[in-house]
């Protein structure tokens, strides 16, 4: 099994979004800083936590999806890693359950987590593409 989160070491543990944690776990090296929405915070999880109460309950996915998107963006290597993992394929092949219970984020919930981070990897492949045809 292939868990994403803080927990995963390498790829997996730069791809959740509190990699400030996993970089303290010693399961990655870097820090992954997300400029987003004109501020820059200290990973995705913290611009997500930071955000969410602006927003309304049914806008926090979409909130979640642009901000993946932007660390994506903003880190290439990250993209990188994915399509030579198998992209789409490989991450929908992933978990998301760093603690045992149930939400909406993780696996044994709604799995929103791996969606959201599927759609923004779409997203990235597909500004990609588009700027290679111009």
């Amino acid at each position: 099994m292939r868990e994403i989160s803080s927990n995963a070491r390498g790829l997996r543990g730069a791809l959740t979004n509190p990699t400030e944690l996993a970089r303290r776990k010693g399961n990655i090296r870097k820090s992954y800083p997300v400029k987003f929405a004109g501020r820059r915070y200290k990973d995705a999880e913290t611009a997500y936590k930071t955000l969410k109460p602006a927003y309304k309950n049914a806008e926090h996915y979409a909130l979640m999806v642009e901000i993946m998107t932007a660390k994506l963006e903003q880190y290439p290597a990250l993209v990188k890693a994915l399509t030579r993992k198998g992209g789409s394929a490989w991450i929908m092949s992933c978990t998301h359950q760093p603690k045992p219970s149930a939400d909406r984020w993780t696996t044994k919930g709604k799995n929103w987590f791996i969606k959201a981070l599927n759609e923004a990897y779409a997203i990235n492949m597909w500004r990609y593409w588009r700027n290679q045809s111009r």
